[in-house]
């Protein structure tokens, strides 16, 4: 349950991370529409309680948020390591 979790919030922190104009380019090439945009923030949200909720649930209503943010900073460095190499990966080829 808990890497359910740990995918869920790498999924929501990369959503939001796409939801901005600059990563969105860096990472897919073109503009980011609005409509996108504000389906990119809003399940990137969803996905982060839906992490939240797994883990409450996985670990009871006291360790849960523990174990979320725990997850959640592994996450956001993941997610960093994949929008900082995915860039130069496109440039390259």
């Amino acid at each position: 349950m808990l890497f359910l979790s740990a995918i869920l919030i790498c999924l929501g922190f990369l959503a939001l991370a796409l939801s901005l104009d600059r990563h969105y380019r860096d990472m897919l090439g073109g503009k980011l529409p609005a409509g996108r945009r504000l389906a990119l923030r809003s399940g990137g949200w969803l996905l982060l309680a839906l992490g939240l909720v797994t883990c409450c649930l996985a670990r009871g209503g006291q360790l849960g948020p523990v174990w979320f943010l725990g997850l959640a900073a592994l996450a956001a460095l993941v997610v960093l390591a994949v929008m900082s190499v995915v860039p130069s990966w496109r440039r390259s080829g």
